[in-house]
Order: structure tokens, then sequence, then C-alpha cells
């Protein structure tokens, strides 16, 4: 992949907390990443070569890095949305080598999707390419009605955080019942951190103009499920820990 979307905004909100050596890091190794679509290496002196770092200071910071948005396997750091979005180029190019066959790409019409939520999205505007099509984020997965749509009847229904806590009111808003805390303690995540990830959920949804929905249950699972705050990473062995912004989460809750 020669190219991808990058939304500003949404870099910045999710890196706040990086250094600026940090900052160029994390930036070669998306490009490295979408480059060879194959995911960063183990090997500490491999990237290190590859990325032109020396000092103790560069490799500190690029261990920050690959623990606060890079995940540990057995072939290499997985970034989960980078990923997600090479399989959809994939399977898109793909599509177009079968339409190309059949005689061109099938007449249709087109639809907006919304592209916010992570600092990296997907590929360019599919009207100018067939291979880049542009893909929602984890969390936003609902096309933009085209103009003179009427919203639909579940687009109607969402509501603010804060709204729908005070609508079910007495009712706790994650009860103990929900399926978060099995999955939770099937792939082992802590209680604290899950507790930790309802506080920084509430509080960023909770702000005035934050986005709108109609389950927040569900949107909560997702949250956890996909890690969207970058709240904690696995090492090789299955421990969870907290990353950078999980330990400044963590300091705000007990101010």
């Amino acid at each position: 992949m020669h190219y991808y979307q990058f939304n500003i905004a949404d870099y910045r909100k999710d890196t706040v907390h990086l250094t600026r050596i940090e900052h160029s890091i994390y930036r070669d190794l998306i490009d490295w990443y979408y480059l060879e679509e194959a995911p960063i290496p183990t090997e500490t002196q491999v990237v290190m070569r590859r990325l032109r770092l020396g000092c103790e200071t560069e490799a500190t910071a690029l261990k920050n890095v690959l623990h606060d948005f890079f995940s540990p396997e057995s072939d290499g750091f997985h970034h989960k949305r980078i990923d997600f979005d090479i399989v959809e180029f994939r399977a898109q190019c793909e599509k177009n080598r079968s339409n190309g066959l059949k005689g061109g790409r099938p007449k249709g019409k087109k639809t907006q999707w919304v592209t916010s939520g992570l600092p990296v999205v997907s590929q360019t505007d599919a009207t100018a390419n067939p291979n880049h099509k542009p893909l929602t984020t984890n969390h936003i997965d609902t096309p933009i009605p085209p103009k003179g749509d009427k919203p639909s009847k579940k687009e109607s229904q969402a509501i603010s955080l804060k709204a729908w806590l005070e609508e079910i009111k007495p009712e706790k808003p994650i009860p103990e019942t929900d399926p978060v805390f099995a999955y939770s303690e099937q792939v082992g995540i802590p209680a604290e951190y899950l507790r930790l990830c309802w506080r920084e959920f509430r509080e960023r949804y909770g702000q005035p103009g934050a986005k709108r929905y109609r389950d927040w249950r569900g949107v909560f699972r997702k949250a956890v499920r996909g890690n969207w705050f970058k709240l904690w990473w696995v090492d090789a062995a299955g421990a969870y820990a907290l990353t950078t912004v999980g330990k400044q989460a963590e300091m705000a809750a007990k101010q």
C-alpha cells in the first residue's frame, strides 16, 4: 500500500503524550507497516537499523511507541487498525481484478463513509481510484445518507451519553450481566483496567458535542474489545500492563 489517509485531529488526540522523537518513530513505523503490508519485526536491532536509531534515548522511545500502539504477537508487532486496512485493501484489489475480467466495475450508488476516531484510516476517495476504498473506523460504521434523504429511525434515536445515563436511572450503566464482563474474564483484562476504561469512556463521550449513539453499552463493549483508548498492552506471555496513556488515566482517576 503506497497511500493512506491521515486524520490530523484524531492523531493529535491519541498521541498528545508523545515526545518529539516518539512522534517521529511512530510515523515511521506507520509508513513502514503500510508499505510492507506486514507487522513490525520483534528484533529490536532490526527495527532500530531500519529507522536509523542508535542511542539509548531513541531505543527507549521506540519501546514506548511499540507498547502504546502495537500488540506483540508471534510474527511481530501488530497494529489492529492497519491490519484491518490491509485486509480490506487486498479484498478490494481482488474485487477490482474480478470486475475487470467481467468488463469493468459494476454501476451502483456511491456511499460516503465517516472516517474518524483513529489517527490512521484507510484508502483515498473511491471516486479517484477503485483500489482506494474509504473505510470506517472501528467504532463508526454508519454511512452518511445522501443529501435529501431523511435520517433513519436508528439515527434519530441516537442520544448523547449524558442524556442516556439520565434516561436509564436508577439502572446501572454497565450491569454485572453485561457480556463485556465475560469477555474481559475470557481474555484476562483485569477488573481495574475495565473500570479505568469505563471512566475514560464516560469522560470522553461526556464532553459537549461528543458523538451520539443508540446503544451505548454496545459501544462500550467495542471500546473494550478494540482497546480504543490505548490504556493497556499485552506482552508475549499474555500479561496485561498499562501504557503511558493508561498510567496517566489511572493517576487522573486517583485525584
